[in-house]
This record gives structure tokens, sequence and C-alpha cells, in this order.
């Protein structure tokens, strides 16, 4: 059975999908993930080049582009399910041949990937890159169809959208957590710059957009189909409007900063309180909510719910803040990752 799968992922919808899809398969059979995304070679500009002679570590934070987010909730997500995983990234206009290549040099003995379409094979579905891969690889390449085998376009769109803004969430739990163990570990001060815009984002993300069009959609639309889990709702959107254990955790932070390592034991329990609170409630929602709304909703339902978690959708919530925290959160990732361009692009 195989042993080492290479995810390539994009940060589309389609390729937050195949993610899931592709560590549920790998915890199935015991196999190890790593996440590769191919980053497009701006050196071939030239903005880029200039940027070479002038600015080498503005060029730097470029050429990851969107690496650094798309692969952190990746890992956020194997993370959850317990599933062993790396993650890489090449410079290439060349998406197949890199692919190919990471799979080669990792030693993966399996590609997992989707396709988009409209090439086919045999009467399948496939974009030309997931072609190209099949006709180039050394190694097997299962394509995932899990946009085929879905309800509605409208039901995957919703899902993913709500899974990856968990993911984005687990990933700065994460960053918050190897920042404080870090510190312990080299008996060094914490670094509350980055701390703190760490817990902004998990202050402000789930209660100006996460939390409210929960509240607002997927929770409501639920009532209206089934009555099954009213008390779990219930429970979710009281721990929603909760913030105690967050602003426990700010205070533990001041004293922390002001007091020094005679705080860092509180601190850290406090850091500890909230990070398990936060994952119990994400488990909450993903291992009952969800697999409840898939069986309950109705298409109708799901396209209401995939229009006000999309980028344009209820203008009470409006575009401005969510592209505000998809930007903040790509900082973060870049502050926070040790993922570095591979040698060999």
């Amino acid at each position: 059975m195989y042993k080492k799968l290479l995810v390539p992922t994009d940060g589309s919808q389609l390729s937050n999908q195949t993610i899931g899809s592709a560590i549920a398969f790998a915890r199935e059979i015991g196999a190890a993930i790593t996440f590769f995304y191919a980053a497009p070679d701006i050196l071939a500009t030239g903005d880029g080049a200039g940027l070479r002679s002038i600015a080498p570590t503005l060029l730097s934070e470029t050429i990851a582009g969107d690496a650094h987010p798309v692969l952190l909730k990746a890992e956020a997500a194997a993370r959850a399910a317990g599933v062993p995983h790396a993650s890489l990234f090449k410079v290439s206009d060349r998406p197949h041949e890199a692919i190919v290549q990471a799979a080669e040099e990792q030693g993966c003995d399996l590609i997992f990937m989707a396709s988009r379409g409209p090439k086919s094979i045999g009467g399948l579905l496939l974009g030309s890159e997931t072609l190209k891969v099949l006709m180039h690889a050394k190694v097997p390449v299962l394509v995932s169809s899990v946009m085929r085998n879905s309800l509605t376009p409208d039901m995957n769109k919703a899902l993913a959208i709500i899974q990856d803004e968990h993911r984005s969430l687990a990933a700065v739990l994460h960053a918050m957590r190897h920042l404080r163990d870090r510190a312990i570990e080299q008996s060094a001060p914490l670094d509350f710059q980055v701390f703190e815009q760490l817990l902004y984002y998990i202050r402000e993300f789930p209660q100006k957009l996460h939390h409210p069009k929960e509240n607002a959609y997927l929770f409501t639309l639920l009532r209206k189909r089934t009555h099954a889990i009213d008390d779990t709702l219930a429970a979710l959107e009281a721990e929603h409007a909760d913030e105690s254990l967050l602003d426990q955790l700010f205070a533990a932070l001041r004293k922390y900063q002001a007091e020094g390592s005679t705080q860092e034991g509180a601190f850290a329990a406090a850091l500890d309180r909230f990070i398990g609170a936060q994952w119990q409630h994400m488990s909450l929602e993903e291992q009952v909510v969800l697999p409840a709304a898939q069986v309950h909703l109705l298409a109708q339902d799901w396209q209401e719910i995939a229009h006000a978690f999309g980028k344009n959708g209820d203008p009470r919530f409006g575009a401005e803040p969510d592209a505000e925290f998809r930007k903040l959160f790509a900082k973060l990732a870049r502050m926070t990752s040790q993922l570095k361009p591979d040698a060999s692009a």
C-alpha cells in the first residue's frame, strides 16, 4: 500500500476539497502527505528581474506568494486528522513538471490530485495540468472526483469555504502554541509583536465574519430542516458569544509581558485552555453540524449559504473586511512559516 502521497494544492475551492479527500485517504491507509505548491516564476518578468537587484528580501517574499498561507492551512487540516505531513513549494511556470519532479525527489509513491476539466481520458474530465501529470509521472496518479460526487456545486463551495476558514484558524492556533513552546524551550522572551497579531486575528476574524455567518445562515437553515441537533447548535452559538477564555488569555499575556518569567506558567495555561476550547468547538462543527447539514439541507439552502460565505456575499459583512483578513492571514503566514523555496527550483 502507498506510504507517502504528494498532494498538489493552489488554494482554490477544488484544491481545498481535494486536501480533505487526500487526508481522509492517507489516514485510512496509514500514509504520510507532502503538500506541494508551484509558485509562478516572477523572475521571468521585468518586474521580477528588477526586484532581484534592488530588493532581494522583497523578491523572496513575492516568490512565495500565496504558498505560505495555502500550505499552512493544508498542514493544519492534516495535523487535526493526525496525518504525518510536510510541505514545500517550487518556483515553476510549468506546474506539471514541478509536480512530477517533486514526487520523485520526495520519494512519494502516489500523486493525489483533482481535475478541473475539460480534456478527458475514458470519459473522465481532466484539466490540462492533471492530464500532463498523468502522462509524465513515474508513480501512480489518483484523480479525485470530489466535484462529481456532491449533491450540488453550492454545497461543495460552502463546505470548502467553511472548512478553509477553520483551517486558517487552526493554523493560527498552532503558530501561537509554537511561539509559546519555542520561548519556553529556549528560555527566551516570547515574540510579543507576532503573538499579538496572531491574537488580533483570532479575536477579529471569528467575531466579525465567521461566527456571525454560521449563526445567520448555517445554523438558522439547519433549524428549519431538522431539530435533531438543536442542543448542539445552541451550545455553539453560546460559545460564539462567550469571549471569557479569550479575555483571560489577553490578561495573562499582558501580565507575562509586564512581569516576565514569573507569569510564564499562568500564560501557558491560559493559552492551552483557549486552544483546547477552540479545537473542541471546531471539531463539534465538523463532526456533527456539517454532516447533519449534508443530510438535511436542500439545494436552495446550500445556494444561500454559499453566497453568504462567498467573497461578495452578505452585505452586512461586506467584501472589504473579508479581503483585509485574507491579507492579514497571508502576512501572519509569512511571519510564522519556516518554508523556503526548494533549492533546486
